[in-house]
């Protein structure tokens, strides 16, 4: 790899942890909004389950504890109260959702970016590398078809094997204009 490809690549990676560093403030904050919203809907619930165990004493025909009455009135107040701080954690997590996942979309993206640039220095050296061998080939060809010339024989010496020739007339196929002309 060239120097240059080297920095381009390390770029990449830099962006990557970056971006995973980002993830993880954007969750670290997350998560404690997002116990507290828990937390608050937790107590509803219970006092949702205290109201209706009351009124279903009730129901039943236990009305002699006066206290029930007052519990009642206390319970939906509380309720009211509870409500509208769920309301407001909610809305307090709502945003922290929204920067986790734009969070976890740029580490995507990141990863992707630095993938390619992998893949296309990997690609590149790989052609470098085929040409040279191609070269090679062809002129071990042409020495192999002088020295059958030299010794006056019409045998041939050596054949690429047949998967060898069918990808490279496959590519040959798939040529476009601008390369190996």
């Amino acid at each position: 790899m060239t120097e240059a490809t080297n920095k381009v690549i390390d770029a990449a990676a830099l962006a990557v942890a970056d971006a995973l560093i980002a993830l993880n403030e954007a969750g670290a904050a997350l998560k404690p909004a997002i116990a507290h919203r828990d937390a608050i809907a937790g107590r509803i619930r219970a006092l949702e389950a205290e109201r209706a165990a009351i009124l279903e004493a009730r129901r039943s025909g236990d009305h002699d504890d006066a206290a029930q009455g007052a519990r009642l009135l206390l319970i939906q107040a509380d309720a009211n109260e509870l409500a509208a701080m769920h309301a407001e954690a909610s809305a307090a997590v709502t945003p922290l959702l929204t920067a986790e996942a734009e969070a976890r979309s740029h580490v995507s993206v990141a990863i992707a970016a630095r993938d390619k640039m992998r893949d296309d220095e990997v690609l590149r050296i790989t052609i470098e590398r085929a040409n040279e061998l191609g070269e090679l080939l062809l002129q071990a060809a042409i020495a192999i078809d002088t020295h059958k010339a030299r010794l006056a024989t019409s045998r041939n010496l050596w054949t690429p094997s047949r998967a060898l020739a069918e990808k490279v007339h496959a590519l040959y196929l798939q040529r476009t204009p601008e390369v190996n002309k």
